[in-house]
């Protein structure tokens, strides 16, 4: 495994541009115009299937939802009330299988294009209309291979994955020892990169999305549990980034220059976070305390003028909170179910992504009547 970090560590070093991205010269004005107080929320149990109860959702255009089992390989489609409607793939080398088995980026876009990105470097595509290809991203070395370097670079843990024509974005997060935020604070939050962008046509990677927010830099060790980012495609080829700690919504451009921002702080969030200070046990536990009991800002979801964020209340909060915007301008800050995020709007009704009910060994989602 870290053999495969390396390589990816210099794989993403190729595309790096060392220009500091200011996110701190960005004014953020916070729009309300609340429209909708509260919505019904319906739980839909989807037919029993056979599966793991660890994977990936997505919807489609068509008005099915899909779930994808990481560890068998199959996409199960369900229509809007919960019925089982196909099953695609599995693991294998044939027609139509999955090479790639527990991928750590899963998308697939409205019309049914699928990609996976795999642990060892590798990419999988497949259209609707039968084309596949499956390739090892290229890196080249150019010399470097200095463990000072500040470069080497694993796969984040968040499951942001998106495709962009010809090229496909993930998270990435700084793994290596001598860069990171509890060691080198405002290094790693000036030059620290969040997103690579693979090319399919080339198999060729680098890496956008540079620095931190202005708040990151006055107390990094608060702010180290929350060092991810979340993001998002907009329709005119622009990204939507949204950091974990902070309430802004930053509109970036191709390349991943902020260029401005919006967004309204969630309610009743508690950030009163813990400092991480080393990679010592007591204070490890302090980040566990932070990822596991504080508020913080989640996964964002883009459709037309519309954005839709959720977050973590933290202080013990039964609930989670979704905002959604119109046109940058804040319209709804609702309570959802735990862990909630929004992955298909059909008409006025949103659905949420799929759960896995351990006790009832049986898949649901949630669809939320906006009006």
């Amino acid at each position: 495994m870290k053999k495969q970090i390396v390589f990816l560590g210099l794989l993403l070093l190729a595309g790096c541009s060392r220009q500091e991205q200011e996110w701190s010269s960005i004014t953020s004005p916070a729009s309300e115009h609340i429209r909708l107080e509260s919505v019904q929320i319906k739980k839909v149990e989807l037919d029993s299937i056979y599966c793991s109860g660890v994977g990936f959702s997505a919807y489609v255009n068509t008005g099915q939802i899909c779930w994808f089992d990481s560890y068998f390989g199959n996409l199960y489609t369900f229509d809007l009330s919960g019925k089982l409607t196909g099953k695609q793939f599995g693991a294998g080398n044939g027609p139509g299988e999955l090479r790639i088995l527990n991928p750590f980026g899963f998308f697939l876009d409205e019309t049914g294009d699928l990609t996976l990105v795999g642990n060892n470097l590798d990419v999988e595509t497949h259209t609707v209309e039968g084309d596949e290809d499956y390739f090892t991203i290229l890196y080249h070395p150019n010399g470097v291979g200095d463990s000072d370097s500040f470069s080497t670079y694993t796969h984040s843990i968040l499951p942001d994955l998106h495709k962009k024509g010809d090229n496909v974005l993930y998270g990435v997060y700084s793994e290596h020892p001598n860069f990171n935020m509890v060691s080198h604070p405002s290094k790693f939050v000036r030059e620290a990169y969040h997103i690579a962008q693979i090319n399919c046509k080339t198999h060729k990677g680098s890496v956008i999305v540079q620095g931190f927010p202005k708040a990151y830099y006055k107390n990094p060790h608060m702010m180290f549990s929350f060092s991810f980012i979340r993001f998002d495609l907009l329709p005119d080829d622009k990204l939507l980034v949204n950091f974990e700690a902070t309430p802004e919504l930053y509109v970036c451009d191709p390349k991943g220059h902020p260029i401005r921002a919006f967004g309204s702080p969630g309610k009743d969030m508690d950030q009163e976070y813990l400092s991480v200070s080393s990679f010592e046990p007591e204070e490890i536990s302090k980040f566990r305390i932070n990822r596991e009991t504080k508020g913080y800002y989640g996964a964002i979801w883009v459709k037309g003028n519309k954005v839709f964020r959720t977050y973590k209340k933290g202080g013990g909060s039964p609930v989670d909170g979704l905002q959604i915007y119109e046109d940058e301008i804040l319209i709804a800050d609702l309570d959802v179910p735990k862990d909630f995020s929004v992955i298909g709007l059909n008409g006025n009704t949103l659905i949420s992504s799929v759960f896995w009910d351990e006790e009832c060994e049986r898949l649901y989602c949630y669809e939320v009547e906006m009006e």
